[in-house]
């Protein structure tokens, strides 16, 4: 895990709270089974479990206090957390936003790692994501 880089403003910002997007279909024939089960798992003791489990960031604000996401991989948080350049965005809204997120979704981690490695520019790759996530069809 690493800080999204700085733009030429000296700013950055980091999408919280994206582990905590569940959906619940329109088709689903147990709803309120379904959603009994997203309000247990996203709630602590049983969140912070899951997310060592799995390896996903947690969602829960208790999750700070804890010296597992402190350690290791999450210790970037508490760098990012203390950064006052960090901009927080709590999870990613709107219909238009959210499709074009789901469809970037998966080159994001990719293109942190090509920055890491040389093969990728902080600028082309905040253009990029800017021509991907600023597009008029992704704003809602």
């Amino acid at each position: 895990m690493a800080q999204i880089p700085k733009g030429p403003g000296g700013y950055s910002a980091q999408f919280i709270g994206a582990g905590g997007i569940w959906s619940n279909t329109q088709s689903s024939k147990c709803k309120n089974v379904a959603l009994g089960f997203l309000d247990y798992i996203t709630q602590d003791p049983q969140h912070a479990l899951f997310a060592r489990a799995y390896g996903v960031g947690p969602v829960t604000t208790t999750a700070a206090k804890d010296p597992f996401f402190k350690e290791g991989a999450w210790a970037i948080y508490s760098k990012i957390n203390a950064d006052p350049k960090e901009l927080k965005f709590s999870g990613v809204r709107g219909p238009k936003l959210t499709a074009c997120f789901g469809a970037m979704y998966a080159n994001l981690d990719k293109d942190m790692a090509k920055l890491y490695t040389g093969d990728l520019t902080t600028t082309n790759l905040l253009k990029g994501w800017a021509d991907g996530l600023g597009k008029a069809d992704c704003i809602d």
